[in-house]
């Protein structure tokens, strides 16, 4: 068991010492306050109890160290999660094995990584500084590999689940006005039933680009949808204007040809055409936005002509009601002025 002792200097000061182990294998922290010394050997107790009844039990973690964890963790994600996803949780790890390795040179294994080593990551992310959002994702990756960390037999506890996520304020929904729209859709020139597809059916950019002739019911007026998100396919009536303008779009294709057969693939794909709508919006004079915005602007217009929360959850695909109401709360200026021209007296 881990015990505190007090060391005096020759000036007179007062230190604490946290004493653990035996023997080669001890070990011996200072700190300056006996709070921190409490906190640290009640997390040092805990530690070595936990280990104890796992032994007891007939389970000892496997020693193996932080950085081969690392590897094994993304070895086994690889290929379940999105490329952008894999490169990002690489990045993640390698920012708090650095810093570890910088901060807390002593912290070897995974189960010697404790709360107050994240709480120090956390504080040094958000002060350099980085967005609240990357931090929580951070953490939350953290706590995928201690999970995995466990389920191998490699540590006991998970420490990131206890640490505090940072609170990320969201942002209010950029959409566009209807003279916006019409000026866009009026000066998209070839990729104007793109733009248009976006924002009738409230799909997702890949989800737009993964649209085949085969898709397409004319005669039940639905369409599938490839929701990339959930990983289900799944029927959804079209509108009668984006209807009008695929069946002449879809006339002497083949069934298994794509309605938008942009050239490139990938992340190369959607830069350009990112760049080519933000250059569109520059020569209309239009604030910058992002192509998911089509997506905002299609259910905040719903909300304000329907007031129909539950039928624009069904229409936007959203498998929570929060989602709708408190992610697309903005509505438009034309609703908020129509609100306020309704005082009846």
């Amino acid at each position: 068991m881990a015990k505190i002792r007090i060391i005096t200097s020759s000036a007179g000061k007062k230190k604490y010492q946290v004493t653990s182990g035996s023997g080669s294998g001890r070990n011996r922290k200072t700190f300056h306050t006996l709070k921190d010394a409490k906190y640290y050997r009640h997390e040092i107790n805990e530690r070595e109890k936990q280990r104890k009844r796992k032994i007891q039990l007939g389970f000892a973690p496997v020693s193996i160290n932080l950085k081969d964890c690392m590897n094994g963790y993304l070895t086994s994600v690889n290929g379940d999660i999105k490329k952008t996803s894999f490169t990002r949780y690489t990045q993640y790890l390698q920012h708090f094995l650095s810093f570890l390795t910088e901060k807390f040179p002593q912290v070897i294994y995974p189960e010697e990584v404790a709360v107050r080593h994240l709480e120090a990551f956390k504080s040094y992310r958000l002060a350099i500084p980085r967005a609240a959002k990357t931090v929580k994702s951070e953490l939350e990756c953290l706590s995928s590999l201690f999970k995995w960390c466990i389920k191998n037999e490699y540590a006991l506890k998970n420490p990131a689940a206890l640490v505090s996520k940072p609170r990320t304020d969201k942002k209010k929904p950029h959409i566009f006005t209807p003279a916006e729209l019409e000026l866009i859709f009026s000066n998209a020139g070839k990729k104007e039933l793109f733009y248009r597809t976006l924002y009738y059916t409230g799909f997702r950019l890949n989800e737009v680009l993964s649209i085949q002739v085969q898709d397409i019911d004319l005669p039940n007026h639905r369409i599938i949808y490839h929701n990339l998100k959930a990983r289900r396919d799944e029927y959804c009536l079209l509108a009668k204007k984006l209807e009008a303008l695929l069946k002449k779009e879809i006339k002497g294709k083949a069934p298994e040809d794509f309605i938008f057969n942009f050239p490139l693939q990938g992340n190369s794909r959607t830069n350009k055409l990112r760049n080519e709508f933000y250059a569109l919006l520059d020569t209309l004079d239009i604030p910058r936005r992002n192509l998911h915005n089509f997506k905002h602007t299609y259910v905040t217009h719903l909300l304000d002509k329907t007031k129909n929360p539950l039928l624009v959850q069904k229409l936007a695909h959203h498998k929570d009601l929060k989602t709708t109401l408190g992610y697309y709360s903005g509505v438009s200026e034309e609703a908020e002025r129509a609100a306020l021209d309704s005082f009846p007296v």
